[in-house]
């Protein structure tokens, strides 16, 4: 294990990893379409009620 250490936590009693090696970090997962879908959805409603938004301020 390369890389590897640990530090004493003030607040548990145990000891915790700072840095991983290698073979512990997993992949992260793309979201699946749905939840991407939904975000687009969401940002796109963001931006109609900031474009309201500017509309009801100059007219």
């Amino acid at each position: 294990m390369k890389d590897l250490y640990v530090e004493r936590s003030p607040f548990l009693s145990g000891r915790r990893l700072l840095k991983q090696p290698d073979a512990a970090i997993k992949e992260k997962k793309k979201p699946s379409r749905f939840n991407a879908f939904l975000d687009g959805l969401a940002k796109l409603v963001s931006l109609a009620n900031k474009l309201k938004a500017l509309w009801d301020l100059f007219f």
